[in-house]
């Protein structure tokens, strides 16, 4: 029969998809084949020995396989196996075969079914390197061993005792109906004889039968594996049979024949009861496990199993105390069934807590979904020597476990002592309480604080951070507010701000910065402590240590800084430095003590208190005690403190240096032995003051030849003594007397004495001022009455004697009264006038009035210096000052001459007061042609029942004018060595306030005139327009000099830094004295910055002479009495605020002649000067172009010379040198020094004494030899050269007189006399024509290109001719 050919093209073409997976089917599994056959090659083994060997053995090594046969999917063998890790081979096993199905993974399922091993060599106990958490799940596998053999397993000696060699032979069958089918048998091959005989079986149906036999013979593999005292033996039983509803079983581990574990159960009708009873002494248990479990714990545990639910009761009873928990559990899910209860009573948590806490708890314990929790009561206890800082902590608690963190939240109360010092335990009072809530992080072991908060009797501290148990550590940062009263002790106020806590337990740093409110304490220390401030601290506390590292306080009036130990072992120990920064005022005195260094420290119950402060000052009045330092070591017990205290200072120029004793006692402070120095005053007294008000003090002050606010004093003696009992009027008794006071040059007392007694109407005083040994007499006496009867100080005053010559004295006995309602009713004959002054009630205000009839202050006035021969002064004032509704006026007019001038400065001021200002208006003139007018409006303040006094923040309104003719002061600036003459025109508004003013201004001078007489410089036709607006000044001015030359200025000046004014100058002649001049031209700054005025710029010599014979001992000079110098010691700061200093150059290449005494020279120079006007600096040289010394009409020409400049200008130094050759004689002249005092040398070859080179140098010839005229000249020509002649210089004044730069007689080198005359053609062109007589004449023309170079031609009339170039440089 015939086949049908499939149509396979067909079928292939309607089902492409289905035709694509069998071709894909049929590529796989030939794929698959071949990878089948491949790995059973040698190269698929070897490619599994690759993936394999080097593999971590979970931290215990490396693997390494040798020798793979067979097919590794079915039966394999393997050579040799071995675990290598650092310390080498510590494991390895021979000759193993595996038979086994790989199919079985599809299932989940590892099936081996024989595995045999030859030997298994275990060399030594390996450590396992730490290793990272395992991560995900890798599901539930099953594992089915059917046969396993071990022929040889060998423990090398060392690694459970001696060397052992065992036989092993397993099974482990697991099906998936739950049925399990395991067997374990062990015997001994070499050794002690240890064996173990293990058979477990279980059904499907849930039967078991279990049985366990594992003998530990003396000193055998497990015995060391079990830690047994050596020669001692173990043996483990166990059996069970049954289900899971009905059984029993129990297992017992016996040393030595006696029991140390026994676990016994029974399961009836679904009822187990269980019981354990363990000695954990004898196990090989961690140390903090067996302490927490001991040598006799016991457990119990009921259950009643309903299906999948049991309900159960476990009680556990161990060393540290006891466990009980009860509750429904669902046995299918592992989990409870609602919460359970849970109580515990631990003495101690070690296994888990080192040196934490004991624990009681009492509460709920909750398992659900795996994560158990706990709420309820909590107790915690510290163990002795515990991290924890406190005593005890009760509270309820919320604890769970979610994942790898435990979330918890709790309020809790806490018992001392805390061992944070005794202040912050008070401060923390006996049982703060706070409230938490956080996590546990179990893999870190840190408890995370999201948030807690302890409030305590005195504040509260809120805190986040995290707490790291185990390790005792935390770090917390978050807020404190504190009172500051229980740390500070007599001080109020509060603290509020940031706070961390960092460290270990045992040693915990504590930072924090604070602001402080609301601060107030003692009285006397208002201005120091009262208002707000700022607070920081860095502590420790350790131990019971308190450390402060830092602490800082910044206060209204005190910055303050200390470290050191506030509490613990050492007790209070404190290093502190402090600054006062405001003064404080007791009984009208202000004390500032500066800075201050001290201590504080209480190593018992004294406090020890030491202190050195340093620039402090007491102002009392207008006394002033500066550079105060006060030395004291207190010690205070209790209510006494002792101490010496010694202060030091200067009032004025005097020194000051007082000690004493200090006592604080019960109610009373006495100060003692009080002995010291004022200066040269000697001290010396005591003072005691009682609480209640008694005082009892005495005071001696003795001393001579001393000063006091520029008042000096020849001699003084005072004793004082004060007493006052409680209640009753002060006693005083005073008597002084004081020699050669001197208040000023023309104002000075021979003797002044004073006494004051107490009275039974009050006290009387008594005070005789004396000088009679001046021109004008003074011989006054002061006495008076002051009585304190009526509630109010009260009394009489009166005056009556001479001063200065003029009669002062009261016409009537003065009466004045202090108090709510004061009263003063003078009435006063002084200076040929009067003046009458009251003070008195006008209704619910006290009114001011005063009358000023002809006084003529001009005595005292000029006992102070002022240039005024008289001062008449008449006027009236009246005020009412008090209140809110002040009112008042005044109208004084005065005239003052000016001593030794004819005129007077004319003066009318009249004013007025109301509750918005006090208005002053006036008009001042001095001669017929200058004078101003001026208008102010001052703001006041008016309160109920105060004095009115100027508010210096409200508006501020003002003007002025002055114009006129300068030539009215002409007198007065030539007094001071000055010429002025031109017009003013200026004005001046004032605006702003008084604590801020602001003021703009303009002066404009025309046709102006400025001389200053010791220079000689003198600027005319000066005009000026000045302005001062906004701080700054703005400067426009022209004016001409002598000759022709100019200057200009314009410019502004002002605080911003950026100000400046230049300057130009054009041939200007700056100095002009004794025919030495100097011209200047160039340009000139003067900016302004921040801390001076600077003058730059560059300025160019024109011309300059000089001569050496207005030198100083060059002869007589003229002097003009015109001119008058005030020098004083210091340098005169200029008119602006800001000091002048000086930063430009002078330069000149030539043209600076120098001559007489014999010279003739011209110099340039190249200086930079810096510095004052009044010290200029000086850098730079001068440099001779050329020069001669003429010494009796001979020559001698200088072929060097240079003045170095480097600093002030008497440190200049001078090098000039000049030689002279004749027949054959060579004598050379050397000028060292400084330009005022030099040093000139003469020297010859050959060498010869200075005379007689001048004589063989002038004459050609010995000085023996000289004729009387000729020893005449040559003396002349000595005392011309040392600056000691002078006389007739008829040459002199015929060069002067022509207008040359240059004439010179004398002789040539050939000694024939010559006549030579020279004139500057041009800045740089120099000619010179000189004649001899019969040996003929010459021109000399010297042109400088530049400074350094210089070419000259010289003609002769015999026909010669010369050409030179010279080159020189400066070094």
């Amino acid at each position: 029969m015939k086949v049908p050919v499939l149509p396979f093209k067909d079928w292939r073409r309607r089902h492409p998809w289905l035709t694509g997976a069998i071709i894909a089917a049929a590529g796989g599994a030939a794929v698959i084949g071949s990878l089948r056959i491949w790995i059973t090659t040698d190269s698929g083994r070897n490619f599994i020995v690759s993936q394999i060997d080097g593999l971590d053995l979970a931290g215990y090594g490396q693997l390494h396989i040798e020798g793979l046969k067979g097919d590794p999917l079915s039966d394999l063998r393997v050579s040799k196996i071995q675990v290598v890790n650092e310390g080498g081979v510590w494991a390895e096993a021979h000759n193993l075969r595996l038979r086994w199905s790989p199919l079985s993974l599809l299932s989940r399922s590892v099936d081996i079914s024989e595995l045999d091993v030859d030997t298994v060599s275990i060399f030594s106990r390996p450590e396992r390197a730490p290793q990272p958490p395992p991560e995900g799940g890798g599901g539930n596998w099953r594992v089915n061993l059917n046969a396993l053999t071990l022929d040889r397993l060998v423990l090398a000696d060392g690694v459970a005792g001696p060397q052992s060699a065992s036989e092993i032979s397993a099974r482990f069958v697991q099906q998936a109906n739950g049925a399990l089918d395991a067997a374990l048998r062990l015997r001994p091959l070499e050794g002690r004889g240890d064996r173990v005989d293990l058979l477990i079986v279980m059904t499907a149906s849930n039967r078991f039968d279990i049985t366990v036999i594992a003998d530990a013979p003396a000193d055998g593999m497990f015995a060391h594996m079990l830690e047994l005292e050596p020669g001692s033996a173990a043996r483990l039983e166990a059996n069970g049979a049954g289900d899971l509803r009905n059984g029993v079983g129990e297992a017992r581990f016996s040393i030595d024949r006696e029991d140390k574990a026994y676990l016994s159960g029974k399961m009836e009708n679904g009822r187990l009861s269980a019981s354990a009873k363990l000695d954990a002494t004898s196990l090989p248990l961690p140390d903090d496990i067996v302490d927490l479990l001991g040598n006799s714990a016991e457990a119990s545990l009921s259950a009643r199993l309903d299906n999948e639910e049991a309900h159960f009761e476990f009680d556990a009873l161990v060393a540290e105390g006891e466990v009980h928990l009860a509750g429904l559990a669902d046995l299918e899910n592992n989990e409870l069934i609602g919460p359970a209860h849970l109580s515990a009573d631990l003495a101690s948590l070690r296994p888990f807590w080192e040196n934490g806490a004991g624990i009681w708890l009492n509460g709920e314990l909750t398992y659900a979904d795996g994560n158990p929790g706990y709420s309820g009561d909590i107790r915690l206890v510290a163990e002795e020597g515990s991290v924890l800082p406190f005593e005890a902590a009760s509270g309820q608690v919320a604890v769970g476990l979610k994942g790898a963190e435990v979330p918890f939240s709790g309020k809790l109360e806490f018992l001392g002592p805390f061992p944070i010092g005794d202040l912050a335990s008070t401060a923390l009072g006996p049982a703060p309480t706070a409230e938490i809530n956080g996590r546990f992080d179990i893999a870190s072991g840190a408890l995370l604080v999201d948030g807690a908060e302890v409030r305590h009797e005195t504040g509260s501290i809120s805190l986040a951070g995290q707490v790291e148990a185990a390790g005792g550590h935390m770090s917390l940062a978050g807020r404190l507010n504190q009172s500051i009263a229980p740390f500070v002790p007599g001080f109020a106020g509060s603290a509020s701000g940031i706070i961390s806590v960092e460290g270990p337990f045992s040693s915990i740093d504590v930072a924090t910065n604070l602001s402080l409110r609301n601060l107030s304490g003692p009285d006397a220390a208002a201005a120091l402590i009262d208002g707000n401030g700022n607070a920081a601290a860095s502590l420790r506390i350790e131990g019971g240590d308190v450390t402060a590292r830092m602490i800082r306080l910044r206060l209204a009036g005190i910055n303050a800084d200390a470290v050191g130990s506030l509490a613990g072992a050492g007790g209070l120990n404190l290093d502190v430095t402090a600054e006062q920064t405001a003064d404080i005022v007791v009984g009208g005195t202000t004390l500032n003590l500066g800075a201050l260094d001290g201590s504080i420290s209480q190593p018992g119950d004294t406090l020890l208190i030491t202190a050195d402060s340093a620039d402090g000052r007491i102002v009392s009045g207008t006394n002033t005690i500066s550079n105060v330092a006060i030395s004291t070591s207190l010690a205070q017990s209790g209510d006494n403190i002792d101490g010496p205290i010694r202060v030091t200072g200067a009032y004025g120029e005097e020194a000051i240096e007082l000690s004493a004793l200090l006592q604080r006692r019960a109610g009373s402070t006495r100060i003692d032995d009080l002995a010291g120095f004022l200066g040269k005053l000697q001290v010396g007294g005591y003072g005691e003051f009682s609480d209640d008000g008694d005082l009892d003090a005495f005071g001696r002050l003795t001393g001579s030849d001393f000063i006091v606010s520029g008042v000096s004093f020849g001699g003084v003696a005072v004793e004082a003594a004060i007493q006052q009992e409680s209640g009753d009027p002060l006693s005083v008794v005073l008597d002084a007397d004081v020699r050669d006071t001197v208040l000023s040059e023309d104002l000075r007392f021979e003797r002044i004495s004073a006494n004051i007694l107490t009275t039974q109407s009050g006290y009387q005083f008594s005070a005789q001022l004396e000088d009679p040994t001046r021109n004008r007499e003074t011989n006054m006496m002061v006495s008076g009455t002051a009585s304190l009867s009526e509630g109010a100080p009260e009394g009489t005053l009166a005056l009556g004697g001479m001063i200065f010559g003029q009669n002062v004295s009261t016409r009537r006995d003065t009466r004045w009264r202090l108090g709510e309602t004061p009263e003063v009713d003078a009435d006063l004959g002084i200076f040929g006038g009067g003046l009458k002054f009251s003070l008195a009630m006008a209704g619910a205000s006290p009114q001011l009035k005063f009358e000023l009839d002809d006084v003529d202050a001009g005595p005292v006035l000029a006992s102070f210096g002022a240039p005024v021969s008289a001062a008449r002064m008449d006027g009236s004032g009246t005020f009412r000052p008090y209140g809110i509704a002040p009112s008042g006026t005044f109208d004084i007019r005065t005239s003052s001459p000016v001593a030794g001038l004819d005129g007077a400065v004319d003066l009318d001021i009249a004013g007025k007061l109301d509750a918005r200002m006090l208005s002053v208006e006036g008009n001042a003139k001095y001669g017929p042609a200058l004078g101003g007018t001026f208008a102010m409006a001052l703001p006041v303040t008016a309160q109920e029942g105060e004095l009115v006094s100027l508010n210096r923040q409200a508006a501020l309104l003002g003007q002025a004018k002055l114009s006129g003719d300068l030539e009215e002061l002409r007198q007065v600036a030539l007094a001071y060595g000055h010429d002025i003459g031109g017009n003013i025109d200026a004005g001046m508004r004032i605006g702003g306030t008084l604590e801020a003013p602001k003021i703009d201004a303009h002066a404009d001078i025309s046709d102006g005139l400025y001389e200053y007489g010791a220079m000689g410089f003198r600027i005319a036709r000066f005009d000026m327009n000045a302005g001062l607006s906004d701080g700054a000044i703005t400067v426009d001015a022209t004016g001409q000099g002598p000759d022709g030359g100019t200057l200009k200025a314009s410019g502004r000046l002002d605080e911003a830094g950026a100000a400046r004014v230049d300057i130009d100058l054009n041939r200007l002649l700056v100095y002009d004295r004794n025919s030495d001049n100097m011209r200047l031209t160039g340009n000139a700054a003067l900016t302004e910055t921040e801390t001076a005025r600077v003058v730059s710029g560059r300025l160019n010599v024109d011309e300059a002479n000089f001569s050496l014979d207005n030198l100083p001992a060059s002869g007589a000079r003229r002097l003009d009495v015109r001119w008058r110098e005030d020098l004083t010691d210091e340098p005169v700061d200029p008119v602006l605020e800001k000091p002048i200093q000086l930063d430009f150059s002078i330069h000149s290449d030539r043209r600076i002649f120098i001559d007489g005494r014999g010279l003739e020279s011209e110099w340039g120079v190249n200086i930079d000067i810096t510095g004052s006007p009044a010290a200029p600096l000086l850098n730079g040289r001068a440099t001779l172009v050329r020069g001669e010394l003429e010494l009796a009409r001979r020559p001698f020409v200088f072929d060097t010379g240079i003045v170095t400049f480097d600093g002030p200008l008497d440190s200049a130094r001078v090098a000039i040198g000049a030689a002279r050759q004749v027949d054959g004689f060579t004598a050379r002249i050397d000028v060292t020094g400084s330009p005022t005092n030099p040093r000139i040398e003469l020297t010859s070859t050959p060498d010869l004494p200075q005379d007689e080179i001048l004589a063989r140098m002038l004459f050609g010839r010995s000085a023996m030899d000289l004729s009387a005229l000729e020893a005449a000249e040559l003396a002349g020509s000595i005392a011309r050269l040392s600056g000691q002649g002078g006389g007739l210089d008829p040459l002199g004044q015929i060069q002067a007189g022509l207008g040359l730069d240059r004439l010179r007689l004398g002789t040539s080198v050939e000694g024939n006399t010559e006549l030579g005359v020279g004139q500057y053609l041009a800045p740089d062109v120099y000619l010179e024509v000189t004649t001899a007589g019969a040996a003929g004449n010459s021109v000399e023309v010297e042109w400088q290109p530049r400074p350094q170079i210089s070419v000259t031609s010289e003609a002769r009339s015999t026909g010669e001719s010369r050409v030179s170039v010279r080159w020189k440089r400066d070094y």
